[in-house]
């Protein structure tokens, strides 16, 4: 008797046990390939649409480390990798998932994943790397994510978390990256964020997470790029950086003194589409290892400081957008490696200096609405890199477009409008054999068309409206392939051609000619 009840109480704490199990995301096939298997097929339940076919491969015909985006290990064929990054897949993430205990990567980035990261994950002490970002993930995220001892890359970025940032970060992590951007995280950034001693990048922009910076992001001695941008965060931020990025924040004020005693390892200031303003100071120049300058779009006056010329690195210099004023600095001819230059839409003023024919990696040139009056330098027409683009447009520029026009063979775009040029243009122009879109539009310019532009068979674009040309429109122009074509408002007589861009009459302008 005595027997046949433990037998039974037994059987009833079996039942139990396991069902306890069941609900805790384990399925009861002992730790081997079996309980992977099922688990995955577990995780494969999840999901509702699957528009590539992911999971055709996922049956019983396929050995389960032949299934897409699923790697096992060699010796023991456990799965170790599950990468199905954008595939599209409509689900949610199975706790079954913390079952997968040699897993050491999850990749399921740019899906439609919905519902919450399950606990169960932190089962997954093998875990190096977890990309859930560009998804449609909501609730909290795990506090107990601490408990990953081999994890270096977290990235839940571009989801609907929310919640507070755990402040259960852990001084023994090897976290590297962290990525935690456009979220709905609240309650400010964690103390805690500081015992990432291994951190090299954080990026925390577009979550409202308020409060101060915390002082102990100091210790992040190894961190080299920051994204924190429209948080509502206030307070300092750490200076050991090669990236300093502070996009569309709403940061108001001026620019300090110190901005020179940045760490020099700093490559990287981009403080774009904010309300900054004041001067840039001229302690800028000590900052000899930056790279990239990007500081379009806010609200800085003064003169643009004769010191950016020793940035001798400088390869992207962005200041359009603000309210500069004064001359260009003849030093901009220093930057020898700067590969893209825009100083549009401010209020600049004096000639283009010659010295920026010195600036022999440039490849897009923009000087668009200024205050520059002047003949442009030949020197200009010497830089044999420029490919992207050169637009002086909307300036007071005058006088002969320079027969070293014909120099710019690799160039793209050309736009001299809205200016006092004149003259004709010039034969050479047929050098510019790589030239798509030309804007001569609003100037002085006189004479025919010339026979220069036939070679150019790559043009698309052709406005040479609001000037004095006159005689024929030139037959040849049927045969390149224009996808639009402005004559408008010059002095062209006799017939238009019928043919090519002239067969499209929403292509092509003729208005104002009143002798065609």
């Amino acid at each position: 008797m005595s027997f046949s009840f433990f037998s039974s109480k037994k059987a009833h704490l079996i039942v139990i046990v396991a069902l306890i199990i069941h609900i805790n995301g384990v399925v009861v096939f002992g730790s081997s390939a079996a309980l992977d298997r099922q688990s995955l097929l577990e995780f494969k339940s999840k999901f509702t649409n699957d528009p590539h076919g992911v999971f055709l491969s996922w049956n019983d015909s396929v050995p389960m480390c032949e299934w897409k985006g699923v790697t096992c290990g060699r010796r023991h064929q456990r799965v170790t990798i599950l990468n199905l990054q954008g595939n599209g897949l409509v689900g949610s993430l199975s706790p079954y998932l913390g079952n997968l205990s040699f897993l050491g990567y999850i990749t399921l980035g740019s899906n439609q994943l919905q519902g919450s990261i399950p606990p169960e994950f932190s089962n997954l002490y093998r875990l190096k790397v977890l990309s859930l970002s560009n998804n449609s993930l909501t609730g909290e995220i795990p506090a107990n994510m601490s408990s990953w001892p081999n994890l270096w890359h977290l990235n839940l970025a571009f989801n609907k978390l929310s919640g507070k940032i755990p402040n259960t970060f852990s001084s023994h992590s090897i976290l590297r990256e962290l990525y935690l951007a456009k979220n709905d995280l609240t309650g400010g950034i964690p103390p805690s964020i500081g015992n990432l001693t291994s951190l090299q990048e954080l990026a925390l922009s577009y979550c409202p997470l308020g409060g101060s910076i915390p002082d102990s992001l100091n210790q992040l001695k190894n961190l080299r790029k920051i994204g924190i941008g429209e948080n509502d965060l206030f307070g300092a931020f750490p200076f050991n950086l090669e990236i300093l990025e502070l996009l569309e924040i709403q940061l108001s004020g001026v620019l300090p003194n110190s901005l020179g005693n940045f760490s020099s390892k700093l490559h990287y200031l981009g403080m774009g589409f904010n309300y900054i303003s004041g001067i840039i100071p001229s302690s800028i120049g000590n900052l000899l290892r930056l790279t990239t300058v990007s500081l379009r779009v806010n609200s800085f006056t003064g003169i643009i400081p004769e010191s950016i010329g020793k940035l001798q690195s400088l390869q992207i210099l962005y200041l359009d957008g603000n309210y500069f004023s004064g001359v260009i600095p003849t030093s901009i001819g220093n930057l020898s490696r700067v590969t893209k230059m825009d100083l549009s839409g401010n209020k600049l003023e004096g000639t283009i200096p010659s010295t920026i024919g010195s600036c022999k990696s440039l490849i897009a040139l923009d000087l668009y609405a200024n205050n520059l009056s002047g003949s442009v330098p030949k020197e200009l027409f010497q830089l044999y890199s420029l490919s992207i683009g050169l637009d002086l447009s909307q300036n007071n520029l005058s006088g002969l477009v320079p027969q070293e026009i014909g120099n710019l063979k690799v160039i793209g775009l050309l736009d001299f409008s809205k200016n006092r040029f004149s003259g004709e243009i010039p034969s050479t122009v047929s050098g510019c054999i790589s030239l798509e879109a030309l804007n001569l539009s609003s100037n002085l310019f006189y004479g025919s068309i010339p026979e220069a532009f036939s070679p150019l068979k790559g043009l698309e674009y052709v406005d040479i409206s609001r000037n004095n040309f006159s005689g024929s429109i030139p037959r040849y122009l049927q045969r390149i392939p224009l996808k639009r074509l402005d004559l408008a408002y010059n002095n062209f007589e006799g017939e238009v051609p019928i043919i090519g861009v002239f067969a499209n009459t929403s292509a092509i302008s003729i208005t104002g000619n009143t002798r065609l």
